[in-house]
């Protein structure tokens, strides 16, 4: 199902690829090859993205459990990218280089802004909107993902195009 129709988001692909079933399963004994190092990276790096979306989706967590996630997310992500751009300049650019060693760097800057906005957008309700309470989960584009949802019931392929 997650083949299918690449272009179009599923927010249930993302949901299954970050729960604690799908991370359990990485890190099972039986599973473990003998290079457990990239075992272990993958359940990191799926446990610390995971942690980042789900700060902003979680209605049970706390603002300072929020920012706690996406600021690990954040030094993850700034550390792993310091360390690769060093081992780069240490050893040698062919083993170690951004383009092959790390997520795309589109991918990087949206992590990093996520985490970022995350912070910005809890100390603003907080300077000016103290009265009214931040429902994180309401600042996205669902909305807009349910207008795309019927159009497509009417024509199949509906793309933003077809507005």
């Amino acid at each position: 199902r997650d083949v299918l129709n690449v272009d179009k988001q599923d927010d249930g692909a993302a949901y299954r690829m970050f729960h604690s079933d799908n991370l359990l399963q990485i890190i099972q004994t039986e599973n473990i090859p003998s290079d457990m190092i990239r075992v272990i990276g993958l359940f990191i790096y799926l446990f610390v993205l995971g942690e980042l979306c789900d700060a902003y989706l979680n209605r049970k967590i706390d603002h300072k459990a929020r920012i706690r996630m996406v600021m690990r997310a954040f030094f993850f992500l700034k550390i792993w990218k310091d360390y690769i751009q060093r081992c780069g300049v240490i050893h040698s650019s062919k083993w170690y280089n951004m383009q092959r060693s790390i997520i795309s760097i589109q991918s990087f800057d949206i992590f990093i802004s996520m985490a970022e906005s995350l912070v910005m957008l809890i100390k603003v309700y907080r300077e000016y909107y103290p009265n009214y309470p931040l429902f994180l989960w309401e600042h996205g584009i669902e909305t807009l993902e349910h207008i795309f949802g019927i159009s497509r019931q009417v024509i199949a392929d509906f793309n933003f195009y077809e507005f």
